[in-house]
């Protein structure tokens, strides 16, 4: 697996912080997940409409 650094807001990182608890690199990992699964649908639906 590959790794990846981003940057959040301050003010993110505070909340973040707070809540320890969470797996925040499994959260990021799912919302990344989502968009790529939506773009990958728009990409599928815009090959369909392309073909004659």
């Amino acid at each position: 697996m590959t790794n990846m650094t981003l940057a959040v807001p301050d003010e993110l990182y505070v909340i973040m912080k707070k809540h320890r608890e969470i797996k925040w690199s499994e959260v990021a990992r799912q919302a990344l997940w989502d968009k790529a699964k939506k773009l990958e649908i728009g990409d599928r639906k815009r090959h369909r409409k392309d073909k004659p």
